[in-house]
């Protein structure tokens, strides 16, 4: 699987225009590799990550990390290797956001 990050981030930037983080996130993740599933249905599976979960802001996971967790179970079949891509990538994300 290729996700060139040029593309991700420019589909996740387009998207940001009208949708939330997570939405966004998880959209531009699954455009970029064809994934089958339609734009409403990632739009609407991402919708309870918006905000932070639940809208909960600062108290909350943030929307852009929940929905690229959320695309690693597209992505990916094994749970062996989405478990630790998800701890990389959260780790990654607290370095750089706290």
């Amino acid at each position: 699987m290729d996700l060139n990050s040029k593309s991700v981030e420019e589909k996740i930037r387009q998207y940001r225009v009208f949708k939330s983080c997570s939405q966004s996130t998880l959209m531009g993740l699954c455009e970029v590799v064809n994934h089958p599933m339609s734009q409403a249905r990632l739009c609407a599976l991402a919708s309870g990550f918006s905000g932070g979960i639940g809208g909960t802001f600062d108290e909350g996971t943030c929307g852009a990390l929940t929905g690229a967790l959320i695309a690693l179970g597209f992505l990916e079949d094994d749970e062996i290797k989405i478990k630790m891509d998800a701890k990389k990538l959260y780790d990654a994300f607290k370095k750089e956001y706290g």
